[in-house]
This record gives C-alpha cells, structure tokens and sequence, in this order.
C-alpha cells in the first residue's frame, strides 16, 4: 500500500476517535509457542532413536513439555491442579 494511502486511512480512522497503535517486529524470542514448539522438536529428535514409534515420541513429547510448562509457569486456572498433584506450593503469590 503507497505511503499516501495509508496517510489517508489513518486520518479517517482517527476522525472517528480511533487511534492507530502498530504491532512491534514479530520476534520468535518473545513468542512463548515458538518456544515451546522448537523444545518439542529438539526432545523429539533426541528421542526418535530411543523410541520404536514416532507417534509415541511425540505424545511423550507433548506431555514432559506441558508438564515442564505447567509447573514452571502455572496459569490461575491451574494452580489448584499442580497444587492436588504435588501435595504443595510450586508457586509464589
């Protein structure tokens, strides 16, 4: 889209009391699935050798994951869950 047009768009929009706010670079560093999905990958690889199936390395690879993300950085929802499964606090409030 040409500078011009988008000078135009902008003006429009903010005519009608909106504010235009731009997105920052996408950045995989900050993305916490990209994260997640590269760990994944690198366990699967290390453990396709170990594993006589590929499906079953891929579920093991979802659950050591989600477990690792689970107690590491528990969501609200969930602290109960951790809390019934582990008997104690894994989280500071």
């Amino acid at each position: 889209m040409r500078f011009e047009h988008r000078k135009k768009r902008y003006k429009l929009i903010e005519s009608v009391g909106y504010k235009v706010i731009f997105l920052l670079p996408y950045s995989q560093d900050l993305n916490l699935i990209e994260k997640f999905l590269a760990n994944m990958k690198r366990w699967i690889r290390n453990q396709i050798t170990q594993f006589s199936k590929f499906y079953e390395s891929i579920t093991a690879s979802f659950y050591v994951q989600t477990l690792l993300y689970m107690t590491i950085y528990p969501p609200i929802a969930h602290r109960q869950h951790i809390y019934a499964l582990y008997g104690k606090k894994i989280y500071s409030q």
